[in-house]
């Protein structure tokens, strides 16, 4: 399946390039599921009034381009297009639309929470399979690094806009919901609304796990974390009511609509309600419609 794929990747890089389990051990340490900070590396505040949408030079010998917007930090390899990477940094934008009918206090903490904890998301020119050792190497050193890191943007143009969407959203879910609404979104913490939510959909057969089950063998609180950042998506999206028109369909998933995540979801409806829809909407058509 894909998405298992490339996140088994991804771990397989960390792994790869890893020194020792002592320097694996080192990054668990540091790193909610190998990937969300435990500190803060920054304590500034992000200036919202700033909204434009810029591409700079960056200091990396393979992601040459960097964009920094909203708390997010996307750094881009030279063949990804400015144009491509402008999409998504409206995309993300749109999600966090300045709207008087949201909190907007709560969601500037969010996208400062993100900022503070460094969220960071690498935007490849090519599938992942497909990188050279050079590329591998460079994503290592943002994987370890003082960023947290829980997934990659490819150029795919088979789903291009759920790739971006996806993406955006674990980022989201795994840095600023985790640390914002921890007893809500907390994904190491088994008690939390989106825990019990996902172990009630697991048991009713509308989310599917069995292509993640590599994970748990390589340890648990990794395989927790990618699992509650996927069902994440899942139920935002379903939400959002744009699976049914952009999503791929998969087995993994087997709610379409919004109406029939109430029905059949009532707490993962209830957990959007009360977080994710106080702060964030969905990406307009336009943009979605033009990846």
């Amino acid at each position: 399946m894909f998405k298992p794929f490339i996140v088994l990747c991804l771990i397989f890089n960390v792994v790869s390039y890893a020194q020792s389990n002592d320097e694996m051990i080192q990054i668990k340490g540091q790193k909610w599921g190998y990937a969300v900070l435990k500190e803060k590396v920054s304590f500034d505040k992000i200036d919202l009034a700033n909204s434009q949408l810029v591409i700079n030079q960056n200091n990396d010998e393979v992601f040459i381009k960097r964009m920094d917007t909203y708390g997010m930090s996307f750094w881009a390899m030279e063949k990804v297009s400015d144009v491509f990477i402008l999409k998504v940094g409206q995309c993300y934008q749109e999600m966090f639309a300045q709207k008087s009918s949201l909190d907007i206090d709560l969601q500037h903490q969010i996208i400062n929470t993100l900022y503070h904890y460094a969220a960071t998301i690498p935007v490849l020119s090519v599938h992942h399979d497909k990188i050279s050792k050079k590329t591998e190497e460079a994503l290592f050193a943002l994987e370890v690094g003082n960023y947290s890191v829980c997934d990659v943007i490819m150029i795919d143009s088979k789903q291009q806009t759920m790739e971006v969407v996806e993406h955006l959203i674990h980022h989201i879910s795994d840095v600023g919901l985790f640390y914002v609404f921890p007893e809500e979104w907390g994904f190491n913490n088994k008690e939390s609304t989106v825990v019990k939510s996902m172990q009630n959909a697991i048991e009713k057969g509308y989310f599917q796990i069995k292509d993640y089950e590599d994970l748990k063998e390589m340890d648990d609180e990794l395989y927790q974390r990618i699992l509650v950042q996927e069902y994440a998506y899942w139920i935002i999206t379903t939400y959002w009511n744009i699976q049914e028109k952009y999503g791929p369909n998969e087995k993994e998933w087997r709610i379409r609509n919004k109406k029939e995540l109430l029905e059949k979801l009532p707490i993962a409806y209830e957990l959007i309600e009360t977080t994710v829809n106080k702060i964030m909407i969905a990406p307009s058509d336009d943009i979605l419609s033009s990846f």
